[in-house]
């Protein structure tokens, strides 16, 4: 069994990182493993790092403008461009960025879903994806 200060050491050492989606995925794997394993019921008696949240939550300013950061830089990129001050071939690399990024996040979202329904929806939206509906 995983103890619980090896648990909320590994998940203050995920913390600390940059937030990508591979250490958002795993912190989020870590959370669901600690609320399983030691609940709400202890919050009050062990120090639970204090980022530590629950999906109800309203996430904070920063965790709003940084859902995809590889669009901002697209964004940017599409603006330079259009202004004449880097070439397409810079554009086109942010929007591989950017359909990486979107692919990545589909693919953990779908990975973190608990309910077939939640599953459907996700797969209904990226089967429906193609430029005549956007």
């Amino acid at each position: 069994m995983i103890g619980e200060k090896e648990l909320l050491k590994e998940i203050e050492d995920y913390e600390s990182r940059q937030p990508t989606y591979q250490v958002c995925e795993k912190l989020a794997n870590l959370y669901i493993i600690y609320d399983h394993l030691y609940g709400n019921k202890n919050e009050q008696q062990h120090n639970i790092p204090p980022n530590y949240s629950f999906y109800s939550e309203e996430p904070n300013q920063e965790e709003k403008e940084s859902v995809l950061p590889a669009y901002d830089m697209y964004v940017e990129s599409k603006i330079a461009f259009q202004y004449g001050d880097i070439p397409k071939e810079k554009v086109l690399y942010f929007l591989n960025a950017l359909s990486q990024e979107i692919k990545d996040f589909f693919a953990m979202l779908y990975r973190n879903t608990d309910m077939p329904e939640e599953r459907e929806i996700i797969n209904s939206l990226i089967n429906n994806i193609n430029v005549g509906n956007i």
